[in-house]
């Protein structure tokens, strides 16, 4: 370990005898082959056992169990439900801290319900052997969109491995009723603030490889997006630099664009208090070992807020290249620049000093031809 990763190492092993709840699993010994069957979409994945851990836990099971329950689940709720009765779903997947409950604060403040991990917490409750909750979807009549933020990661491998996605197709909701919103954020300072929110919970080894699974799960649900027919767009956090620009043309790509006003991401007062019922975000009850107070920021509007990445060792940088996460992170770079036609400018100013850099020649071309 480097000196940064193991003056933290040290901090958590006092805060380990401090707190009873302290998660200490040790590192997964097979972690190359969980990041081989998640980046190839592994079927052995789906049958893994997945052990629990006592507190986020406390039930073995599989995917593959997590995926028809909670498909049962939600079919039930949908079972009388008509095509044409339900809402179109803006479903945002990425891996934690990547911005995202802002984001579902926005959507919120545009008139569209705004839920937060409606189908991962009710995983939650299950492999904490707690009642889990369908998804109850609003008349189309009352509401023409949802959006909703299913992001992977980090307390266990199913919170990490889930495809919500999946669950949603096959409990019946129809694919043409569905978008799929892929998000990301500078992989350095997204894991710097999951071991800042997190580590004093989980073990920042074990932190550390969920990351990456989280990160690498992005695969496994647009692969399946594209297998069914879902249309996939894609949006990165460095975007909030230029909020009015961005938002107003994703809103465009999502067909929401008559949901757009400077409103949006401006002057949000009491309503930028994500964590409390101000906020415009539909919180589900969460299961106790899952609520982290201070977990969300209060803000006064959408904006980029950069971090250091002090807590990113230099073995957790090795990590996310070798992986494949900060490659995953270009690729959504670049397909949010030419889906959304930014031109070179904004181009100049989003990436500004992130690791798409290297993908920088390409971006910049792409718009100015575009």
């Amino acid at each position: 370990m480097s000196k940064n990763s193991g003056g933290s190492q040290q901090y958590h092993q006092q805060d380990q005898q401090q707190n009873p709840h302290y998660f200490s699993s040790a590192p997964y010994p097979d972690f190359d082959e969980l990041v081989t069957q998640v980046r190839n979409d592994d079927s052995n994945l789906m049958n893994r056992v997945l052990e629990p851990d006592g507190y986020f836990q406390t039930r073995a099971t599989t995917l593959n169990e997590i995926t028809r329950v909670v498909t049962e689940l939600n079919k039930k709720s949908l079972a009388k439900r008509s095509t044409d009765d339900l809402p179109t779903i803006i479903m945002a997947w990425g891996k934690c801290r990547v911005g995202s409950t802002a984001l579902t604060n926005l959507f919120g403040i545009a008139g569209i319900p705004a839920y937060y991990n409606p189908i991962k917490t009710a995983i939650r409750h299950f492999v904490l052997d707690g009642p889990a909750e369908s998804w109850e979807f609003p008349q189309r009549s009352e509401k023409e969109f949802l959006f909703a933020k299913e992001m992977s990661g980090p307390y266990h491998l199913a919170d990490c491995t889930v495809n919500p996605l999946q669950i949603l197709v096959e409990a019946g909701y129809p694919i043409s009723r569905i978008e799929l919103l892929m998000l990301d954020r500078d992989p350095y300072q997204s894991l710097d603030s999951w071991l800042n929110k997190w580590g004093r919970l989980i073990l920042p080894e074990r932190l550390a490889q969920h990351y990456v699974l989280s990160a690498l799960n992005g695969n496994r649900i647009s692969t399946y997006a594209k297998k069914v027919g879902v249309r996939v767009s894609h949006y990165i956090y460095e975007a909030s630099r230029l909020p009015k620009a961005a938002i107003s043309k994703m809103f465009g790509r999502l067909g929401i664009e008559h949901r757009f006003h400077n409103g949006v991401v401006e002057n949000w007062d009491e309503k930028g208090m994500l964590d409390s019922e101000n906020s415009k975000i539909i919180f589900p009850p969460l299961p106790k070992p899952c609520i982290i107070p201070g977990l969300h920021a209060s803000e006064k509007s959408y904006m980029y807020k950069r971090r250091n990445t002090d807590r990113v060792s230099d073995e957790y940088k090795i990590m996310i290249e070798k992986s494949g996460v900060l490659d995953r992170y270009r690729e959504t770079a670049l397909a949010f620049a030419e889906e959304l036609k930014m031109n070179t400018e904004d181009c100049e100013k989003i990436f500004e000093g992130t690791p798409a850099t290297s993908q920088r020649a390409k971006l910049l071309s792409t718009t100015a031809s575009a």
